[in-house]
């Protein structure tokens, strides 16, 4: 409605930029916010399933445990558990299996093959850290390639 674009063209666009559709994004951002809620506030889970744009705790539900391998009353009890463990700072949003799930995935598709050696042979903290950065640096280009799309809308309105 704000650009006058079609939705499927919008959705094309950030494909080419970002490489992910749009619903992909937006469920991406979605499932962020969610577990920032579910992590940080005492919410109750269906609130925070229809404050951040899921039609309803059903659809919620499935979506994160697709995403995550635990529902989200599953996450937060752990949470809990965890936090009680460590101190009082300690942050856990992902498991250490779910971690290496997700950074194996990435060096299977993206990563270089030095990085997957390394992971292979062990879980060094060097390894590891080779592993954020080499992440971290592409979040920071899709991110900049995000920005450079948001200006090329503002600028058709």
């Amino acid at each position: 409605d704000v650009t006058g674009y079609n939705k499927s063209y919008i959705s094309q666009l950030i494909k080419q930029d970002l490489g992910i559709n749009y619903y992909e994004y937006l469920t991406r951002v979605r499932m962020r916010e969610a577990i920032f809620s579910l992590t940080n506030t005492t919410d109750r889970i269906a609130d925070i399933a229809l404050g951040n744009g899921f039609s309803d705790v059903k659809s919620f539900n499935s979506a994160f445990k697709e995403r995550f391998g635990k529902s989200p009353s599953e996450y937060r009890k752990n949470l809990v558990h965890s936090q009680k463990q460590g101190s009082s700072h300690d942050k856990i949003y992902v498991e250490i299996e779910k971690y290496d799930e997700i950074i194996r995935e990435w060096l299977k598709n993206e990563g270089s093959k030095e990085i997957q050696e390394d992971c292979d042979k062990s879980h060094s903290i060097e390894a590891r850290n080779r592993i954020i950065a080499e992440v971290s640096e592409e979040l920071r280009d899709l991110n900049e390639r995000f920005e450079n799309l948001e200006l090329k809308f503002n600028k058709l309105k």
